[in-house]
């Protein structure tokens, strides 16, 4: 799983308190590089508490071959059953050394990746095979990107840092930046991305994609949160985002999570975006029709002030 999270642990005043989960993508824009976050603040392991660094590629490298994203590295071996243990992910065509460099550094991420489930290790291609990667953690933030000359390629397994890079771009460039995955057909930020206004969900059922929209309600049920959005279906059911008790599992978000919902800190006003695929569903006794988009993996959902 990828090291995009981690626990501040000592100074870094700047990120927040002490105990706080912290994205790389926060440090890098708080310190811009490694060593100024390393001389401020100190991190451990989200899961199995063990100190980690963070790591921040340069801008530009000549020759660079692999996709230089932010992540932390671990400065020892992650404990037994940590849930952090790299995903080794088998180069797409050439060989590394094969390859054409890529020397600019992507501004934003273009290759969603899937988190393993919870308690998996690391995956492996075939039985008996090795994946292709390096077995450690400088795999999390170094993937093999597709030959050819230009910005090497980002990933994340995080629905907010797709999120926040969507709302940083003018409406042009959404059109055009790549955002690959596999309920993405269209390719492109623009297309990964629905933006619930009036009348904006339009289909019996809509596809899979990232939703979002305004809060208008929040309401503790027996399973989970149901978050009421302030527009409907074009035909006028209610939107629902249901955040299932079961996110609570997922490694470093998940707690940190449901801790804002149960205190309070969720609430009408504020915007969600949630990766899914909104099902009409039919509640007994006389209660109308409404669109449900289930979440169960918190990785894939991100809440924040308008």
């Amino acid at each position: 799983m990828s090291h995009e999270i981690a626990e501040l642990t000592k100074g870094g005043s700047k990120l927040g308190g002490i105990g706080i989960l912290v994205n790389i993508r926060d440090v890098e824009r708080t310190y811009g590089t490694a060593d100024a976050a390393k001389a401020d603040a100190s991190f451990q392991c989200a899961d199995c508490r063990i100190p980690v660094v963070p790591v921040i590629p340069a801008p530009h490298k000549a020759a660079r071959k692999r996709s230089p994203s932010p992540y932390f590295r671990a400065t020892t071996q992650h404990r037994a059953g940590c849930t952090r243990l790299p995903v080794l992910v088998p180069p797409a065509g050439p060989t590394a050394r094969e390859m054409a460099a890529r020397p600019a550094r992507a501004p934003y991420p273009t290759d969603w990746r899937d988190a393993p489930p919870t308690g998996a290790g690391p995956v492996t291609s075939t039985p008996g095979k090795t994946a292709g990667g390096p077995p450690s953690d400088a795999g999390l933030g170094a993937r093999v990107t597709q030959p050819g000359i230009g910005a090497s390629q980002r990933s994340s397994v995080l629905v907010e840092t797709f999120a926040r890079a969507y709302v940083n771009m003018t409406p042009g460039i959404r059109t055009t930046a790549p955002l690959k995955a596999p309920w993405n057909p269209g390719g492109t930020y623009g297309s990964a991305f629905v933006g619930i206004d009036a009348g904006s969900v339009t289909s019996a059922q809509p596809p899979e994609r990232i939703y979002f929209g305004e809060i208008e309600s929040v309401f503790k049920g027996r399973t989970g949160f149901i978050l009421t959005l302030s527009h409907r279906h074009a035909d006028g059911k209610e939107l629902r985002i249901w955040l299932q008790d079961v996110i609570t599992t997922t490694p470093a978000p998940g707690p940190q999570l449901w801790a804002r919902l149960t205190s309070g800190q969720i609430k009408k006003g504020m915007a969600i975006f949630a990766l899914g695929a909104f099902k009409e569903q039919t509640p007994s006794g006389n209660q109308p029709n409404y669109y449900s988009l289930p979440v169960v993996d918190a990785h894939r959902v991100w809440i924040t002030e308008i």
